[in-house]
């Protein structure tokens, strides 16, 4: 399984992709609103 540091970065990780993602969403409604 994951050691304590891994699942902290695991998480981390998460959370950052989570941000991209919303970023990318808004990114995509401002394109298709053209």
């Amino acid at each position: 399984m994951f050691s304590a540091n891994g699942w902290d970065d695991y998480k981390h990780r998460a959370e950052t992709d989570k941000k991209i993602l919303k970023r990318i969403n808004k990114f995509q409604d401002r394109w298709q609103r053209k």
